[in-house]
This record gives structure tokens, sequence and C-alpha cells, in this order.
């Protein structure tokens, strides 16, 4: 029986369609899987290298390291430094604390020392300073952070000073408990800077004070202490570092939010292996990449070396900021997320309290 003239007629132009594709397709050549994340990410990742027992500045793409400088007092005691870094739109200095928190900066490049702050007065008057991170403004201005001069007597307070010591503010003006937000404070990249106090983002200026305060729609389970933050470089959302309740036990997620406290959304959640045995290993030292497009952190827990969950030194894992909710688990995800940089078979791994610094 013969078609009639408007079937054929479409059945024509489909396979005339249908040839074009196949000829585009044949043309393009195989498809593409989407890329693995470490075989574009850029720049270059501060972290503590297993093999050499001291902090490195991998470059990713080249793969090419360069050994961060260690203090006199760290050789001594055979222990490590805290390096921390300003905003990555910033002069690219980086502020290293030693043992007993002397302050010194470095270039980010060759690492040479441009400056730092003796503590030495303060240890001969018996008040010994212990720095809670330390992070130069974008113009290597001010420095920002939590600090407790231990005397027996002080709490952590958060301080602004010049890069000198030059008091800027003592503290925040608002009430909430500094002990729980040691690590929530950073600088944005137009000088202001945000922080943690209880569920609320807050923004400031040097000697300018409070410009803003707005409480989190955090969920119930969901809590602020011992949290963590970090701006992203171009200073419209933060990264959250916070503790979930899940199974009877607390474990630690990601979450992103913007500036405003608006768009609050979860990137992280423990494995449900992880959440069935209670054991508590959590995200740990998360850095933003230098185009805000992913996140590099480590997996760390109570019991580090937990056996068949975590070790003791763990791979670097990264993840795309504007992707799906994931569920980490440290030794079984290496593969999906591990970071894989230049000239490398397996993923990156990094011991101790490391942490990350991904700069330009």
């Amino acid at each position: 029986m013969r078609m009639p003239w408007p079937v054929r007629r479409a059945a024509g132009l489909f396979l005339i369609l249908l040839t074009m594709q196949v000829l585009v397709a044949a043309m393009a050549g195989p498809a593409q899987a989407a890329a693995d994340p470490s075989e574009v990410l850029q720049g270059r990742l501060v972290y503590y290298d297993v093999a050499r027992r001291r902090p490195f500045q991998l470059d990713l793409v080249t793969g090419r390291m360069q050994a961060l400088p260690v203090s006199p007092v760290a050789q001594r005691r055979d222990t490590s430094d805290s390096w921390y870094a300003g905003p990555i739109s910033g002069n690219g200095e980086l502020v290293r604390i030693d043992p007993i928190g002397n302050i010194t900066y470095h270039d980010g490049k060759d690492f040479s020392q441009t400056g730092g702050i003796d503590m030495e007065p303060l240890r001969q008057m018996n008040r010994m300073p212990k720095f809670y991170g330390a992070r130069l403004s974008g113009d290597g201005r001010y420095l920002l952070g939590y600090w407790e001069l231990v005397d027996g007597q002080s709490e952590p307070r958060m301080f602004v000073m010049t890069r000198a010591g030059g008091r800027v503010e003592g503290d925040s003006p608002l009430r909430y408990r500094r002990s729980d937000a040691l690590f929530a404070i950073d600088w944005l990249p137009d000088g202001r800077y945000v922080y943690l106090a209880g569920d609320s983002l807050v923004v400031a200026r040097p000697g300018a004070g409070v410009e803003s305060q707005v409480r989190l729609a955090l969920p119930s389970n969901v809590g602020v202490v011992q949290g963590g933050l970090w701006a992203s470089p171009d200073g419209r959302r933060v990264l959250l570092l916070l503790p979930q309740q899940l199974n009877g036990s607390a474990f630690g997620a990601l979450f992103v939010v913007n500036l405003d406290g608006s768009g609050l959304r979860q990137l992280t959640r423990p494995s449900d292996r992880m959440i069935r045995a209670r054991v508590r290993l959590t995200p740990a030292a998360p850095t933003w990449s230098p185009d805000g497009r992913h996140v590099a952190f480590l997996m760390r827990g109570v019991n580090p070396g937990v056996y068949g969950f975590a070790s003791a030194c763990g791979p670097v894992f990264v993840l795309p900021v504007d992707g799906p909710l994931q569920a980490v688990d440290d030794l079984e995800d290496v593969g999906r997320f591990g970071l894989v940089p230049a000239g490398r078979k397996e993923a990156l791994q990094a011991c101790h309290a490391t942490r990350l610094i991904w700069t330009r």
C-alpha cells in the first residue's frame, strides 16, 4: 500500500535530518565525557606534603613544587607552622604563624619575607599570644582574626590591626560565643570583612564597624559551634563549614550562601555508611578555587585512623561549587573527587593539620 504524499514527505525530511546528524557526529569525532576537574583546574595549592614532611606550594598545571620556608622555632621543635592567606584577589601575601605566635608576611610567589610582628615583648610580660587565624587584607594594610592572650584570664577576641601590630578594632560589638567562631571570619575583596556571630552573617569595615547583620535560615539539625567561613573570590558568597546532627552524631557539612544571607545551599553530606557507623568525619580546610567555581577540602575526624573509613594522611578532594549535593566518604570517594595534579596518577595526599590555600 502506497503511503500518502504528506506522510512520504515527512518521512523523507526525517531521513534527511537523521543523515545530517550522523554526518555532523562523524565529523566531530567520538562523544567526549565531561572533563575531569583535575585536568582543567588552574592555580597553585599550598598543602603539607606527606613524603617531605613540610608545606609546599604545588602548581596544578605544571606540577612544579616549591617549598615554603619553615620558621626557626618550628625547625627547633620539629613541628609545623600555620599558614593563612588573604583574598585571592589581593596582593598575594601569605601569613605564617610560628609555634610560639610570631607572625611573618611572605610574598606569595617566592615566599620572601615582607614584614611581620615580633611577639617577644608580650612573652616577656608573660602574656603568650595564641592566634586562631591571621589574615591580611587584600591591600596588605590590615590583619584580621581571633587571638587570645594566654594568661589564664583572657577569652579569645576578634582583632583588626595594622600589619605592624597597631590596634584598629579590639573586638566585635556583638554578643556571641567567640570560641564557637574562631575560624568563621574572612576578608572580602572590597576591603570589608565578614564573620559569623552565632547564626548571623555579619559584614563590617575596619574602623567603621558593622554594616550589615542577617540571620541565616539554617536547617533544624545544623548548628554553628566550631563553624568555619571562607569568602568567595568575588565576594558575593561565603562557604560555610557547619556541624550537622545525623543519627545521633555530629558530622561536618559544607554549605554556600549569598552575602545577604539568601540562597543557602548544602554542598556535601556524609555517606550513608558513615552515618550508620557514626564515624565522625568532616570536611576540613576548605578553600575556593581562584575562579570561584570549585572548592577543595580534606576529610578529617575525631578518630582519623578509623579502619575502613579514614587515614591520618588523606586525599585532597575537589567539587564544583554549583554542582549537586554530594555524599563524600574519605576512602571510597577518592576516584570520584580526588584531586590529581598534572604529572601524577594518584590523588594528592595531605597530612597533619593541613590548611589548604588555593591561589592564582
